[in-house]
């Protein structure tokens, strides 16, 4: 019998119903509410400590690059910033002139003597009085894109005027290539390098929510490859510490197996004369609620850059939502076509404002490619670990073989190749399974209920397949 018992997120609600089939640990949303007043800044540390900091740092830099290399990309100004650690940085405008001189005095004197120079920002001598970082930066021009998106998105003229906005953001911030795939961020004596790992929202969710990545902060890479390995192997984690990760034997194959698939045919869609770069900064979550428009769909700025980070070019995806769907919303051939038209509008213009700035067009061809070759749904899938299987099941197998997504012979064989011990893995992840529908039960108050038991793989014994947490290992 269907349920109607809920509790309160820190948005809306949820029935116990939807807490035992979702694909999230709701345990960790029941919590939130209850640790509201600190959800912002110190709530991100208690599984991953130093994750707000870091989070802070990439931000700021991002912000401040931008400033000095494109200033032609609308941001709002950054005021003032301050880390944990004590230090305080201020515009130039908001500081004493007699402060600002000696500050560019001492940037002229590291510059001179070829050491790395600290950016426009001033740090103060007084001490940052809160506990926790902070930046503070002026009120976004216009309104959000969302606002109006289904009202204008089907008119061309609205579409163009943002696709020319879009196009010259991303071509101005190309004008300055990065040497890795990282993240920026700014250090203490307010200098910026390319030197964190490159921080996404899907990535950090995950260890906010106790997942190890698995990837240490000061890591970067130097070729694609190593990085859409960190990626799948992060997928991995996923499956191994999140307590309802699989639901039952066949979801543990087939995503055992879309992963599996996933590694092997990385090469397939990773060109051989992109593999070392070029690496630009890409802003990966630049969406409608993050891009301010006027009422004609100029953009008067874009906000959010916390995740932004330096990409391969071919993993600078056009936006996926320019047919109002998620990445893994693409569910027929009229979705698909309907965005492979939108697309060609946006190319066509990004070809003409590349060729306008740069008296070339080398960008445009090579988005082109990443849609039509498929590349376009591989990158969403080994970065989006919520969009995997279904952008693995829906448009990657068939690019190999079309018969594979409707049998179920391709994950009986494959899922094995996961890992030594894939089988006792999906073993002891139905367990986890049945011990957190146990534990969302009595956190809406109801008494546990026997699980239904879990349908064993045929000729594998009970006492074979019992295996600890500690066991799991690729």
């Amino acid at each position: 019998m269907a349920s109607s018992a809920t509790r309160q997120l820190l948005r809306g609600s949820v029935t116990l119903d939807d807490a035992i089939s979702g694909d999230d640990n709701i345990l960790r949303k029941l919590q939130y509410p209850e640790q509201k007043q600190r959800f912002w800044t110190s709530l991100a540390d208690l599984d991953a400590p130093g994750n707000s900091d870091e989070k802070l740092r990439t931000e700021i830099a991002t912000y401040v690059w931008l400033e000095e290399n494109c200033p032609d990309v609308p941001i709002p100004t950054l005021h003032a910033f301050g880390f944990p650690d004590g230090s305080m940085f201020t515009h130039p405008e908001n500081t004493p002139s007699i402060t600002h001189t000696l500050w560019q005095a001492r940037k002229w004197m590291l510059h001179l003597l070829g050491w790395s120079a600290p950016s426009r920002y001033v740090r103060r001598t007084r001490q940052n009085p809160l506990q926790d970082g902070y930046l503070i930066l002026s009120q976004a021009e216009g309104t959000m894109l969302s606002l109006s998106w289904e009202k204008h998105r089907h008119d061309k003229s609205y579409r163009e005027r943002l696709f020319h906005h879009l196009a010259n953001i991303t071509l101005s911030i190309n004008r300055s290539p990065l040497s890795r795939i990282a993240s920026l961020t700014m250090q203490s004596d307010g200098c910026i390098t390319l030197s964190n790992r490159p921080l996404g929202l899907h990535f950090q969710m995950l260890e906010n929510e106790g997942i190890i990545s698995g990837i240490p902060r000061q890591r970067s890479y130097a070729a694609v490859e190593s990085y859409i390995s960190d990626l799948i192997s992060l997928q991995d984690n996923k499956i191994l510490h999140q307590p309802n990760a699989i639901h039952d034997w066949d979801d543990g194959k087939g995503q055992l197996a879309a992963l599996t698939a996933l590694r092997a045919v990385m090469h397939t869609f990773i060109r051989p004369e992109y593999r070392h770069g070029p690496f630009f900064l890409t802003l990966t979550d630049l969406h409608q609620s993050n891009i301010f428009v006027d009422e004609q769909w100029n953009i008067k700025a874009i906000i959010d850059l916390e995740w932004a980070h330096a990409k391969p070019i071919e993993m600078q995806v056009p936006p996926y939502w320019l047919t109002s769907r998620a990445a893994d919303g693409f569910n027929d051939a009229d979705a698909i076509a309907e965005y492979d038209a939108i697309l060609e509008e946006y190319l066509a213009i990004y070809a003409e404002e590349e060729r306008r700035r740069n008296g070339v067009v080398v960008e445009a061809p090579i988005k082109r490619h990443v849609w039509k070759s498929g590349s376009f749904w591989y990158f969403h899938a080994v970065s989006i670990p919520k969009g995997m299987f279904n952008l693995f099941n829906r448009h990657i197998q068939p690019l190999f073989n079309t018969e594979h997504p409707d049998v179920s012979i391709f994950d009986e064989v494959f899922f094995w190749y996961w890992g030594a011990r894939a089988r006792e893995t999906i073993t002891a992840k139905l367990g986890d399974k049945e011990d957190y529908v146990d534990r969302v039960r009595r956190a809406f108050g109801h008494s546990t209920e026997s699980s239904e038991a879990i349908a064993l793989p045929s000729g594998q014994d009970d006492a074979e397949i019992i295996v600890s947490d500690k066991e799991l290992q690729l």
